[in-house]
């Protein structure tokens, strides 16, 4: 009886010293609602991640849509202007204006073809041109030696001189003298009407609506790009939490496997010890 005893206890001493031995020790494990727990949290990461990547593709379209609005409001603002300035242009003081001014230079030109005509039979005006074109030929075909600089100011010189004669044959008529001091003046007054034409371009009102138009389609694609911007980091935010809480997952099923595979080793070697005792 005594002998059985101490085996008894021989027995009992030997389960309590494995129990407790680091390598056979029951560590806690993970629960089965641990890992519920877990996988509801997956769920809501998954469903979160599926909500911000369907916004991000909305953002997206509505980026393209936006872009392709810009497009059109400029297309439609340059299609305005056009038309506006097709019928300021066709203003009876523009016109006029316009009219006048070429008629003047027609005229100045009648007047002095003639005239130059004559000069180009004189015999000094032909000289200048000959030594003129000789000159430029010997420039060009880089004959002109080490005066380059030189050469280049007579070449100056001689055109100056051909363009003075020229000059004063014209001014030396006073038909062609009245049309030449004619034309700055016309001129002027065409500018002046084109001055006239642009502001009221600019105070049309089909062209303030189609400017407003455009500042408004700049506005929202701006805003668009920015709320693309936000919905990439919202939707990388998102996949990076889904798949921390997956991978968490897969750690506390790891951990659950693992603790289950020691336990059985565990009992069955306790079973083991048992019966050879």
């Amino acid at each position: 009886m005594k002998r059985m005893v101490v085996l008894l206890l021989s027995q009992s001493l030997l389960l309590a010293l494995v129990a407790s031995s680091p390598v056979h020790a029951d560590n806690k494990k993970p629960s089965t609602a641990d890992i519920n727990r877990q996988k509801q949290d997956v769920k809501k990461a998954r469903e979160k991640s599926e909500e911000e990547n369907k916004d991000l593709r909305e953002a997206r379209q509505r980026l393209t849509r936006q872009k392709t609005a810009l497009d059109r409001a400029m297309t439609e603002m340059q299609s305005v202007r056009r038309r506006v300035e097709e019928e300021l242009d066709n203003t009876p003081a523009l016109v006029r204006a316009r009219q006048e001014a070429d008629s003047a230079r027609k005229s100045l030109q009648q007047a002095s073809e003639p005239l130059l005509a004559e000069l180009r039979q004189r015999e000094v005006y032909q000289q200048l041109v000959a030594e003129r074109d000789a000159l430029k030929r010997k420039i060009d075909a880089g004959q002109a030696g080490g005066r380059g600089d030189a050469a280049a100011k007579e070449l100056a010189a001689l055109t100056a001189q051909i363009r003075d004669r020229e000059t004063a044959a014209i001014d030396a008529d006073p038909q062609a003298r009245k049309w030449k001091t004619e034309i700055p003046e016309l001129e002027a007054r065409v500018k002046d009407q084109i001055k006239n034409r642009d502001r009221s371009l600019e105070s049309d009102r089909r062209m303030a609506e189609a400017r407003k138009d455009l500042e408004k389609a700049k506005a929202e694609l701006a805003d668009a790009e920015q709320q693309l911007s936000r919905e990439l980091k919202q939707a990388a935010s998102a996949d990076q939490k889904l798949q921390q809480e997956q991978q968490q997952q897969r750690n506390l099923e790891n951990k659950k496997k693992q603790q289950n595979k020691k336990n059985k080793k565990n009992a069955s070697y306790r079973r083991g010890k048992s019966s050879s005792a």
